[in-house]
């Protein structure tokens, strides 16, 4: 049985050659060794395996089918948020991310990912951030934040920032935000529930954030977040309370709103140049515990801990810099004067977060 397997003897190799050149002849396609016509490739004048073993991989399996898979290209992504205005504007030029907008008429509609929106006022000047998902930059006017109920998957929180704190949804709820002639805001919270944070100053500091819920409203301002009070239920409460604090609101002088201007930009370049700092310990810590997992394992233990305390830090500094960044960029929209240091800082941010979101 193995000769006939392995003809290896002359003569079997003749009987072989014999019934190749016959079939050749006859444009029969020659019997292999095995009985089954032969392919005609390199392959073909192997020995066959032994029975029960597995098959010999040979060339032919990278077929046209496999190439056209890895050629295919992908379909385009889609856009991940829509911004369209209410009603004709004077200006028809489209609104796109990280770039100011002034809602002069009708107000202005935006769809972030996984359904939250915000409608932008009349009048209001705002920018969809590039730092967070679901971002919005409410610089001056009022908007209405709204994230709807969506089962129980996590979903990236809504951020609407003001000069004077952000309010987050993490959850599902509706808000209103307003600003005030002299940077501060009001926050209501007609359904649901939301935090506010203050912490984008050197002078507040890192505070930790309030929570309010439906039928609440915030205040905040240069002291920071004032104690919630009683809010509105509906939108026209929310409202007819907007209208009446703005016309009781204070002014801001020209010299207090560059004042503000200056020291909304220092922070936000020393946040971004203590969170390199931090990111650069951060890789030096990981290789020193690389080093220390070779050597033995209590070493390795130490270096691990030593690193996820850091992480932490890393966390809140992170969170800090968002916070001063969305102060800053505000109050420069306010001022309609673009800062090329603030967006040096804010291509940083991105680069040291590796995060960056709806970049055309």
């Amino acid at each position: 049985m193995e000769l006939n397997r392995h003809p290896r003897s002359v003569r079997a190799r003749r009987v072989h050659l014999m019934s190749f050149v016959v079939a050749l002849v006859s444009g029969v396609a020659p019997a292999c060794n095995n009985g089954h016509p032969c392919q005609g490739s390199s392959s073909s004048s192997l020995p066959d395996p032994p029975p029960g073993s597995a098959p010999t991989k040979t060339t032919p399996t990278k077929t046209a089918h496999t190439k056209t898979a890895r050629t295919d290209t992908p379909s385009p992504k889609q856009p991940s948020v829509r911004i369209k205005r209410l009603q004709p504007s004077t200006d028809d030029s489209p609104i796109v991310a990280d770039q100011d907008f002034h809602s002069e008429r009708g107000g202005v509609r935006i769809d972030f990912p996984r359904g939250a929106r915000a409608t932008i006022d009349v009048g209001a000047r705002a920018r969809v951030g590039t730092h967070a998902p679901a971002q919005l930059l409410l610089a001056s006017g009022s908007a209405q934040g709204e994230y709807p109920p969506q089962g129980n998957s996590a979903r990236p929180p809504l951020r609407i920032a003001t000069p004077s704190g952000t309010a987050e949804i993490g959850g599902s709820g509706t808000i209103w935000a307003t600003v005030f002639p002299d940077g501060s805001a009001w926050f209501a919270v007609l359904n649901g529930q939301c935090a506010i944070e203050a912490g984008g100053s050197p002078q507040q500091g890192s505070r930790p954030a309030t929570r309010i819920h439906a039928g609440q409203a915030v205040l905040t301002g240069p002291a920071g977040i004032q104690p919630p009070t009683e809010g509105p239920k509906s939108e026209e409460a929310a409202r007819k309370a907007i209208a009446q604090l703005h016309r009781s609101a204070k002014k801001i002088t020209s010299s207090k709103a560059s004042r503000e201007q200056q020291q909304s930009r220092a922070h936000f370049l020393a946040q971004v140049t203590s969170l390199a700092v931090a990111k650069e310990r951060e890789r030096m810590l990981t290789e020193r515990h690389k080093d220390a997992l070779k050597q033995s394992r209590t070493s390795g233990a130490q270096t691990q801990q030593e690193l996820i305390e850091h992480a932490q830090r890393l966390h809140q500094l992170r969170r800090a810099t968002l916070l001063a960044y969305e102060r800053a960029q505000t109050w420069m929209m306010r001022a309609n004067a673009p800062s090329p240091e603030i967006e040096r800082a804010s291509a940083r941010f991105h680069k040291l977060t590796g995060r960056s979101y709806h970049q055309h």
